[in-house]
């Protein structure tokens, strides 16, 4: 996590990396060139932008552990169900069935599917009682995802008060927690990074380069 301001990485990250590259592949990509239509995709981004959003907006109770499913359901309960009242039940199943399914595996856990095809009605939040089976529509999913956030969650962040006061802590948390990683890694690297024959080691990296990757407060990995 290298944007130190959190406008700055909402700006970027999600209206920008997030939601426009989504949109890119929902439009370039057409839902019956292939069954697979890049659907698997589509949901592993937004089911990660759900979840992050989740751990900025949280307020765990007293004693509560807080953890990804966590910070999936809270965003899913109260900003997803704003848009339709049965993401309280994919809160539920989308970070352990989906989610993590789709990132661990690049398959659902259980029976979930996930398509482009076919319309909202039939394919998006619907359960088929006859085969048990959850169907998933990305199309849509990113539809309600970005409504929820443009509509209600951004909104939000940018007030003053204990809810935008509470996100710029979440997010302190985060980088900290990620720089700790990105600290131990390097330690644990360090050699093996400084022996690797780089095609581009000695190069001086461009704007272009340097844009993508910001500083992070530490040396880059890398020079």
């Amino acid at each position: 996590m290298q944007i130190n301001i959190l406008d700055s990485f909402l700006d970027k990250y999600i209206d920008g990396y997030l939601l426009s590259d989504i949109k890119t592949i929902k439009d370039k990509i057409p839902r019956d060139n292939h069954p697979g239509n890049a659907s698997y995709l589509m949901t592993s981004a937004l089911c990660s932008g759900i979840e992050f959003l989740g751990f900025l907006l949280r307020q765990p109770q007293e004693g509560q552990e807080v953890n990804g499913s966590f910070a999936f359901e809270h965003y899913c309960k109260n900003y997803l169900k704003n848009i339709d009242s049965r993401y309280e039940a994919f809160g539920i199943i989308g970070r352990e069935l989906i989610r993590n399914g789709i990132a661990h595996s690049f398959v659902t856990k259980g029976k979930v599917g996930i398509t482009r095809r076919g319309d909202r009605d039939d394919t998006h939040l619907v359960r088929y009682a006859d085969k048990k089976l959850v169907i998933i529509n990305p199309d849509f999913l990113y539809e309600d995802f970005k409504k929820s956030y443009l509509e209600y969650a951004k909104p939000r962040l940018a007030e003053t008060g204990d809810l935008r006061n509470r996100a710029e802590t979440n997010y302190q948390r985060l980088k900290d927690k990620y720089n700790e990683e990105i600290d131990r890694i390097e330690q644990a690297t360090k050699n093996k990074l400084d022996d690797w024959p780089w095609l581009y080691k000695d190069l001086v990296a461009n704007e272009i380069t340097m844009e993508i990757v910001e500083e992070n407060g530490t040396e880059p990995m890398v020079s």
